[in-house]
């Protein structure tokens, strides 16, 4: 697929370019699995990172993006951990917690608003929408 292939790629070269990489966008499109294609390709582990689910931005993306209560993603986290097909992200407190935790730790993925970013990471926007 040529997304597929341009998103790697562009993934593959700011990984060469910036000692860490944040790939943030909303939940569930794809990110962990991504990361874990491109940690195959460099061998590095990946780490979610996620805000708290009582976190209003937690709230609102998840019932924007993702179309359901922040008990029904609680619930779809834990059959996958209890299948053994999935973890779910680490928390941080804060959003401010998230970018330091991404720019510090190598193959961290996590979500913020944009104006919370700064330029200790790279951002690659997922889910092409500019506000959800």
């Amino acid at each position: 697929m040529i997304l597929e292939r341009n998103l790697k790629k562009l993934i593959k070269d700011s990984i060469k370019k910036y000692p860490v990489v944040g790939l943030i966008g909303c939940r569930q499109v794809g990110k962990t699995t991504l990361a874990g294609v491109l940690q195959k390709d460099f061998g590095k582990r990946v780490v979610a990172v996620d805000l708290p689910d009582t976190n209003p931005l937690t709230i609102k993306f998840v019932t924007t993006i993702l179309g359901v209560d922040v008990e029904t993603k609680h619930k779809l986290w834990m059959q996958k951990l209890y299948a053994g097909i999935g973890t779910p992200p680490l928390q941080r407190e804060d959003e401010s917690s998230i970018v330091t935790f991404v720019a510090s730790e190598p193959g961290a993925i996590g979500y913020v608003k944009k104006e919370n970013l700064n330029n200790s990471v790279k951002v690659i926007r997922w889910d092409g929408k500019e506000e959800f």
